[in-house]
C-alpha cells in the first residue's frame, strides 16, 4: 500500500508505520484489495495480542487421584483444586502442591537423559535447573552421568545421560558423583 501510495516507511519502526497506516482508512477503504488488507491487519493484530496477552503461567501439578484430569497451579499457590472432582462436604477437592511434587518427583526421579532434558524435568517439578548449571556441575565433579547414549555421529563422542533425582539431589546442594 505505501508503494502504491508512492510514500517510503522503514519497516522497523512500528510507530510511524500504524500513525501512517491510521491516515489512510478512507482511501483503503475505496481500494480494491482493501477488504484484504484490512483482514491481514486484524491478522497482524491478533497476533500481537496472542503474544503480549499470554494467560498467566501455569505450573502442572500431577494428575487427580480420582478423574486423572491434570492439575495446574499459578506459580506461588499451595493448593490447586480439581476442576471436576468434588470432595465430601461438596467444595472442590484440593490438592497440597509441596506434596504433588513430592509424588511426581518420586515418579521421575529415576529419568535418564541429557542435561537439557533433566533440567527441564527438575524445573518442571519445582526445581529450578538449566542445562549449563547440570554440565557445570559435572566439570566440578559434583555429578556424573549414569548411562552414556551412541554418539549421534559415527565419529562423535557417547553422550553422557544424567538421572533426574540426581539433578535435583545437587539441585539441592547434595554431591552425587561416580
Amino acid at each position: 500500500m505505501a508503494d502504491e501510495r508512492g510514500v517510503q516507511l522503514s519497516a522497523d519502526d512500528l510507530v510511524p508505520i500504524s500513525t501512517w497506516l491510521l491516515r489512510q482508512a478512507e482511501w483503503l477503504r475505496h481500494h480494491p484489495a482493501g477488504g484484504e488488507a484490512v483482514q491481514e491487519v486484524g491478522d497482524a493484530v491478533q497476533g500481537v495480542r496472542m503474544v503480549i496477552d499470554r494467560p498467566p503461567d501455569r505450573l502442572y501439578a500431577g494428575p487427580c487421584d480420582v478423574c486423572q484430569m491434570p492439575l495446574y497451579a499459578r506459580p506461588g499457590d499451595a493448593e490447586v483444586p480439581c476442576r471436576r472432582c468434588l470432595a465430601e462436604d461438596g467444595e472442590r477437592l484440593v490438592y497440597d502442591i509441596s506434596a504433588r511434587r513430592k509424588w511426581m518427583l518420586a515418579q521421575i526421579e529415576n529419568l535418564l537423559g541429557s542435561s537439557s532434558y533433566v533440567a527441564m524435568v527438575a524445573t518442571g517439578v519445582g526445581v529450578k535447573v538449566s542445562s549449563s548449571a547440570v554440565r557445570m556441575w559435572v566439570k566440578r565433579g559434583k555429578l556424573a552421568p549414569r548411562k552414556y547414549a551412541p554418539p549421534l555421529k559415527p565419529d562423535g563422542p557417547p553422550r553422557p545421560l544424567y538421572r533426574v533425582g540426581d539433578v535435583v539431589s545437587v539441585a539441592r546442594g547434595a554431591i552425587v558423583a561416580a
